[in-house]
């Protein structure tokens, strides 16, 4: 019953999350660190310290691939802004996952409760 349950709070959440992140996706640069990202991705660079090297070496694939694949109007920052969309429905699938585990084992009776609970957890993360 677990397995169900948690496979459905996490689909739900990321569905919802990411439905609503591509909705709202920024079509270029933000603000803050994100210009620097961008950059150092898709050179391969290195970011100020800590320098987040798997994310810049995210970021470089799918710069390459959006180039070769996606719309030929779309800035490198759009493909990022994309990624990040993706991981943070990630993270909100499985923080709602986690939420459905520890809830379920204190109350085993209202599973749709418990999913209900994750889900909500999930989606006021993202």
């Amino acid at each position: 019953p677990n397995g169900a349950g948690n496979l459905t709070a996490f689909v739900v959440t990321f569905t919802v999350a990411l439905a609503i992140y591509l909705q709202t996706v920024a079509p270029s640069i933000v603000g803050g660190d994100s210009g620097e990202l961008v950059a150092e991705g898709c050179m391969l660079g290195t970011a100020h310290p800590p320098g987040y090297p798997l994310f810049i070496i995210l970021v470089n694939i799918v710069t390459r691939l959006g180039s070769m694949y996606g719309p030929s109007d779309a800035s490198p920052a759009f493909f990022v802004n994309v990624l990040c969309s993706v991981l943070g429905s990630i993270a909100a699938g499985l923080l709602s996952s986690c939420v459905y585990l520890l809830s379920s084992k204190k109350c085993n009776f209202f599973d749709s409760l418990n999913i209900t609970a994750a889900v909500s957890a999930g989606l006021l993360f993202s």
